[in-house]
Formats: structure tokens, sequence, C-alpha cells
């Protein structure tokens, strides 16, 4: 009899079959069975299968956690009843970085704008603020604020200056960088080293920065900042700092200027250098026309996209489209020739506004530079003479100048009388100075800055109350209010 073929290859006789004799059977009934049964487990096989090979089935996997993660800073914050607080959100593991803000706890926990501007409510206690991802709606961050009692400003004894609360170290002759989120970034200047802090405006307070800042500093189109004293760039959503190219030539920055391709100019004492954000190296500059060597070096970008360079005799032009430095008009007949610690603000207009100074005396005189035409003339001089102080242009047009070292004069000479607490406002109209009040504290070389309101921040400075008298430097702050 034929066999049976149930799997390939292989035929399996009947038990009836040639070979399988029922005495045999008999004989070894247990032998018998157990053929039997192999038998029946080969019948019941599926055909085609090989169970040496077949797969065995693996439970499914459960789906990757989320690579999507969000951070808020501050973390934690405490808020004035009806005070304001901007918050950051940053999103990483994801192209879109943009977040939803939202109160956990509802209108009852304040309000907040989709730009991250926190109201806090007028009810004391503790609220949460969220943000979540708008490209995964499973990565959020949360912050903690507290609402504290009301804060009451305190009021300017004269003119239009308000105390705000004070830096958290003293500091003189920093720098002050309005960030694009409206806040400022001060560096330097501190008696505890390269520190930096923050400002909020909306709150009126500072808050220590982690990151160890040198400068100067030049804001990037990719709003990130670069340290020239470091090579480094911080970044103020994460308050960090990463490195970035080496500087060719070892040497100590004297000014840093945004030019209009991005790229941004680094004065050295020794050589310029520009730096590309794109590639994050730096280049020469060409040979300066002139050596600095002045107290103060500034370098104003000019509405053409040339820099003019101010601490060199004669002042110098940098183009960035040859890149190349030469000489431009001449202080000598101005009263401001060999002059340092002066002021240099750029005007609506395209010129540029040099007041005050230091050479062999302190000077009240102003002269304005035409790059149309490459000279300086000279303008309507202060009401006081003073050096060391700080200039910033107004969104209405005018400069603001305030504090720096004064100037006495007798019948028996002139003779350095202290730090200055006034102020005054240049009209570029008219080129005439008129009094703005006088500051809460009297400062040598502060800051001033432009807020996002058109308020200005004044901080810092050192204190000097005469010949031999020395208060030392000041944490205090205040706020200029353009009438």
């Amino acid at each position: 009899m034929k066999g049976i073929r149930f799997m390939p290859g292989i035929a399996i006789p009947f038990l009836a079959g040639r070979g399988w004799h029922s005495s045999s059977m008999r004989k070894h009934p247990w032998f018998s069975w157990m053929v039997f049964a192999l038998l029946l487990g080969l019948l019941f096989l599926p055909t085609g299968c090989d169970p040496s090979t077949s797969a065995t089935p693996s439970a499914s996997s459960p789906s990757a956690p989320s690579s999507v993660s969000v951070t808020i800073v501050p973390s934690t914050a405490t808020v004035p009843a009806g005070g304001s607080l901007s918050f950051l959100a940053t999103v990483k593991g994801m192209a879109n970085t943009t977040v939803t803000w939202s109160v956990q706890e509802g209108t009852t926990g304040g309000s907040i704008t989709s730009s991250g501007v926190y109201t806090a409510p007028n009810t004391l206690g503790t609220y949460t603020v969220v943000a979540t991802s708008v490209a995964d709606a499973t990565a959020s961050a949360s912050a903690v604020v507290t609402i504290g009692p009301p804060v009451t400003p305190t009021p300017a004894p004269v003119g239009n200056f308000t105390a705000v609360g004070s830096m958290t170290v003293p500091r003189a002759n920093s720098t002050a960088t309005l960030l694009p989120d409206g806040r400022v970034l001060i560096v330097g200047g501190g008696q505890s080293g390269p520190t930096a802090e923050l400002y909020n405006p909306p709150t009126g307070t500072f808050q220590a920065s982690t990151a160890n800042i040198l400068g100067p500093l030049v804001l990037l189109n990719t709003g990130e900042l670069l340290d020239t004293g470091t090579a480094q760039l911080y970044d103020p959503k994460t308050d960090s700092t990463t490195p970035t190219g080496h500087l060719l030539v070892n040497q100590v920055i004297w000014a840093a200027s945004l030019l209009a391709n991005g790229k941004a100019l680094v004065l050295g004492t020794n050589d310029a250098e520009v730096f590309d954000p794109a590639s994050g190296s730096f280049a020469s500059a060409g040979l300066y026309a002139a050596a600095l060597g002045n107290l103060l070096t500034t370098a104003i970008t000019l509405a053409d996209g040339r820099v003019l360079v101010l601490g060199s005799d004669p002042p110098q032009l940098f183009d960035p489209a040859t890149s190349s430095f030469s000489t431009t008009g001449s202080l000598f007949a101005t009263g401001l020739y060999g002059m340092d610690l002066y002021s240099a603000t750029l005007l609506k207009d395209g010129r540029v506004l040099v007041a005050g100074g230091m050479g062999d005396w302190r000077t009240a005189a102003a002269v304005l530079y035409d790059p149309k035409t490459g000279t300086f003339t000279t303008t309507g001089s202060m009401n006081d003479a003073r050096d060391a102080h700080a200039a910033v242009l107004l969104a209405d047009g005018q400069v603001l100048i305030l504090g720096g070292d004064g100037w006495a004069c007798s019948g028996t000479g002139c003779y350095f009388s202290g730090s200055l607490s006034s102020a005054e406002l240049y009209y570029p109209a008219t080129g005439t100075f008129s009094r703005a009040g006088y500051m809460n504290v009297a400062r040598s070389l502060p800051t001033a800055t432009l807020l996002q309101n058109g308020d200005v921040l004044v901080t810092g400075g050192l204190r000097y109350c005469g010949i031999g008298c020395f208060n030392g430097s000041t944490a205090t702050a205040e706020i200029y209010h353009p009438q």
C-alpha cells in the first residue's frame, strides 16, 4: 500500500501496510501506541510548515516616549499683586518651537498672553503657569508663581526719575543691552568679576545671570549676543553661553558693532576682526588707519553701512565692502580734540552727536559728525561740563545725557566737583540743550538703556563727592520717564 504524503518529502504508511503486522502489535503493544501517537501528531501538522524555523509571535512594543521637552525661565517667581512678569519657554526636539500659554487655575490665577507676559491677580496666593508645545501636546512645563503684596513705586524727588529695585551687585562702567524680549542684560563693572544680570521691566527687578560674560557685547540678528571678550555666544532664552571660534590675535577688545550684513566688527588693541555668525569664525578686517589709544573707543554703524570709529586722532571709518579703514574729518578745531570719556550717539537723521569729555579739562562742548561730508561741526553746548556720562537716543529723536564727572570753576580756576546727578536733553532740530531734571543718585560711568515702552533704565555708576571723596560704586537703578 502506498503511503500518504502529509509533509513535503515524507511518506507515512498505514498501520496495516508493509512491515506492520498485527502479530508485532500484539507482541509489543506499548511500542505500537507510541508510533500511533507520533503519526497523529504529524497528521495535524500544517502543510508546508517547518517547526524548526517557524517564527514565534512577539508582543507589540510600546510606543517610544516623546523626545520633545519644554522648559520655562524662570521656573519660580514672586510677582506683586496686579504686577506683570515675562516668561520664556524653550522647546527642544522639535522644529516647531512655539508654545501655548495658560494658567492652571484659570482666571483666578491671573492671565498670560501668547508671548508669555503674565499678569498677576490681586489675590495673594500661589499659582501655576503652564507652557505646552504646539507640535506635541504631551510635552509641557510649568512655573510656580507666588503673588505678593502690591509694590508702591518710590517717587523721584526731582524731575522725571523714579527709583526701582537695585542690582544684585554694585556696578560701574558696565554695559547694558536691550534684548528682543524687552529685558535688559547688564554685564561687567561689578565687584565680583565678569558677572551679569537681567532686568525685567514689568516687575522693576533684577535677577543674577548664571553665565560668566566679559564683553563688549554685540546683539546678533539671531537673538544671541557675541561676547567678544571671551569669544562665546550668550543665549538669553536659556541664560547660557557656548564657545564660538577664536580671535586671531590675543588682545584687549575696545569696542564692537553689528554690521548691516549681520556680521560683527570687533576692535582690539592690535587689530580689527570680523565675526561671521554663519561659520562661527573670525577674519581679519584690515589695518587701522590710525592707532587706537583713548580711554574710550566707540564704534557706531552708520546708515550707509560704514562704521565710525572714535578713539583715535583723527577718527576713522571702516568700510565692510572693502574691509578697510580710512581717516575721516578732524576734531582739532571743535573743542573736543584729544578728549576721552565722551559720549557718541547716532541720531535719526544719520548724523552722530559727540558730547563732553575730558582732556586737559572737562568740557560742555558738543559736535556733530555728518557722514555725507565726513566733517565735524560744532553745535550747542551742554548746561554742565561733564565726562564719564551716559547718553541715549529717545523714541522722539532727542538725546538724553545724564550723570558723569562734574567741573566747577571759580576765580582761582576749575576743579573736580564730584559725580553729577543732573540730566539734559539735546534737540537735533535746534542744536540746543535743556535741563531734564535730576537723578536720585549722582553717578559717574552709569548705563542708560532705552526700554521698549520709551522709558530709560539707568543703572550703577561711581559716586564721587569731590576731590579725595569717594563713596564707591552703586547697585541702585532708576527710570527716566520722558514727558
